[in-house]
């Protein structure tokens, strides 16, 4: 009993409402996978360019030291070096390593050395305060056996000495002969390690040019993680936050340019690597067992979808709350007119009934007062015409209610009519919508292709040197792409003002749907004046049924002709009686659509007593 109300058993207001949960729910909806969707999109996109940024740089640091490698095998082949020391020409060879490094800027020191490793001869790429010329160098040692060209990746502060800020750095050596072919000396040359902690900035520079903000870069050894470069410099020297995860994973070739997530510094992060020095070095030697690791936040990876849902779940939020207001305002604006109208027939139905009960009571009496009329003929003669009129007119007042009812009816079809127009409207603007949105997907498709073109030119540029024609078929596949954004749009444009025509058309046709309405609100009007009417004759009619029973008290000779006139108004009263039943159910039937209440309750509330309808064919 304490259940909730049945469907049809709802107000119209009610039922209006309720049907805005379902556009919420799907809304709601529409807004997960649209986060879910640009979420996946970020993560891809991100994910590649990690792995551009990564194998490009990679790539350039591996061909710089390639590059020293074969620098350094073309200053080998040459044995001046070890002739310098046997004719003691070592000022000239300084003089020489001047030249060298002048050719070779990506050297910083050269130094020749004896079997015992004291410096005989040095050359610096700048003027340093501290001379070389007569220290012992530690990493010579390390070049004694070795017959060719060795590089070796070292701890050392002979690159200090000559003014560069590094710990470590590659060290180039290689044996030197005097004329008898017997080693006399060892020529090192210490590469210039901040041109790879440039390298590493310029990967992280990358990054923050996609968006991609927070994220490091350094050089590190694969096996300790520490980072020999780093995008940060505070950072140098240090160890990776590695993991027990990520640790065996960079050890591992086989991972080398996949993009995997790790938790570092307590921070969840994109992380990827490339080796660097290995070809150029060995894959042996500690110098080749390096990596360039790229570490990107998670946060910053998905702040444009996130940004997304905030804008999607905003819209949605102001859109429901604006939805829900309209549907309030028009449900009211139908409700409240139809509570008056209802109310009036109401009104009208408790006088009608009222009525109908004094003509019954009136009848009866005369029915029981007709034996005994015998005087009055002429004056009961005179009080029937004046009866018969007021039916008469009461006959005419009930046609034109007829036809006004049947012209009301007209008029709400063509209500009906005009809400239909407006569904199809309706119908057309979301169509042209729906084609607005494939455009602007399209659109979307050719701007992330040539976001990836331009990036793609960018990268063919900067490998072409003097060369341009790849450049040039990069930006010709740029311009292809931009003219087809122009199509998209001018078709997006046209779609739009289609779906302008349309709303003006839903527009036009709710102002007709109103028309409609306030000529419905009109003719109700006319039809409660009539029945008014109506109701004012009945009670002359009771006036004059009274004069009647006066008369019929006076007279003796016609009592069986009045006592059939009684019948006659008694089952006119009873006609009456049972329309007025019929007129509270409907009215019953309309306040419950309106105000969510039974139509007994409804009635009882406007002061009518609700009544069972009488069977009409049964003659009671």
């Amino acid at each position: 009993m304490f259940g909730l109300p049945r469907w049809h058993d709802m107000s119209v207001r009610i039922k209006i409402n309720v049907g805005v949960i379902p556009a919420l729910i799907l809304a709601g909806v529409i807004s997960s996978v649209s986060y879910r969707s640009h979420h996946k999109t970020a993560v891809d996109a991100s994910e590649q360019i990690i792995q551009l940024v990564v194998n490009q740089q990679a790539e350039k640091i591996n061909g710089v030291v390639t590059r020293q490698v074969e620098q350094a095998n073309k200053w080998a082949q040459d044995n001046i070096y070890g002739m310098a020391v046997e004719f003691n020409t070592l000022g000239e060879l300084e003089k020489k390593f001047g030249e060298m490094l002048a050719g070779a800027p990506a050297f910083c020191v050269l130094a020749l050395t004896d079997t015992s490793g004291r410096v005989l001869a040095a050359g610096q790429s700048e003027a340093a305060a501290t001379s070389l010329k007569g220290l012992t160098l530690p990493e010579a040692n390390a070049f004694a056996a070795a017959k060719g060209l060795t590089v070796m990746l070292t701890n050392t502060d002979v690159p200090a000495k000559a003014g560069k800020n590094f710990p470590q750095t590659y060290v180039f050596g290689f044996p030197c002969f005097d004329s008898s072919n017997q080693r006399n000396a060892t020529l090192l040359a210490y590469f210039d390690w901040s041109i790879l902690q440039q390298h590493t900035a310029q990967a992280g520079e990358l990054l923050d040019r996609h968006h991609l903000s927070g994220a490091e870069a350094g050089i590190a050894q694969r096996q300790s993680g520490q980072a020999l470069t780093h995008s940060n410099a505070t950072r140098l020297g240090q160890k990776w936050a590695c993991t027990d995860e990520l640790t065996p994973w960079l050890a591992d070739s086989a991972h080398a340019g996949d993009v995997s997530s790790f938790n570092l510094d307590g921070d969840s992060r994109y992380v990827c690597f490339g080796p660097v020095g290995a070809d150029a070095v060995g894959k042996d030697n500690a110098g080749g067992n390096l990596a360039l690791v790229v570490a990107v936040p998670q946060a910053s990876v998905i702040s444009q979808a996130r940004a997304v849902l905030r804008f999607t779940i905003i819209l949605v939020v102001v859109g429901s709350v604006a939805l829900l207001v309209v549907f309030w305002l028009v449900s009211g604006t139908i409700c409240k007119p139809l509570k008056r109208v209802i109310d009036a027939l109401a009104e009208s139905s408790q006088h009608v009934g009222q009525a109908a009960n004094q003509i019954a009571e009136g009848s009866q009496s005369l029915a029981q007062g007709a034996s005994e009329q015998a005087a009055g003929l002429e004056e009961t003669t005179s009080s029937l015409e004046e009866v018969s009129a007021m039916t008469k007119q009461n006959a005419d007042n009930a046609q034109q209610a007829n036809q006004l009812a049947a012209e009301s009816r007209r008029t709400a079809e063509r209500g009906n009519e005009a809400m239909q127009l407006m569904g199809k409207a309706i119908e057309d603007i979301q169509h042209s919508a729906d084609e607005t949105a494939k455009i602007v997907k399209v659109i979307n498709e050719i701007a992330f292709q040539t976001n990836l073109l331009a990036l793609n030119a960018a990268v063919e540029a900067a490998r072409a040197g003097d060369s341009g024609k790849g450049f040039a078929v990069v930006a010709e596949e740029v311009r292809n792409l931009a003219q087809r954004s122009a199509e998209a749009a001018t078709n997006t444009t046209s779609k739009i003002e289609a779906s302008l025509d349309f709303t003006r058309k839903g527009v036009e046709l709710s102002g007709n749907v109103a028309k409609s309405l306030q000529q419905i609100t009109e003719m109700s009007g006319k039809v409660n004046r009539f029945i008014s009417d109506i109701a004012n004759a009945c009670g002359q009619q009771v006036n004059g049924i009274e004069q009647i029973s006066t008369a019929l008290r006076e007279m003796d000779k016609v009592t069986q002709q009045n006592a059939a006139n009684a019948e006659e108004s008694a089952s006119a009263a009873s006609e009456l009686n049972s329309q007025t039943a019929h007129l509270n159910s409907a009215v019953g039937e309309l306040m419950a659509l309106v105000t969510n209440q039974s139509a007994q309750e409804a009635l009882r509330k406007h002061g009518v007593e609700p009544q069972p309808q009488p069977d009409v064919a049964s003659g009671e």
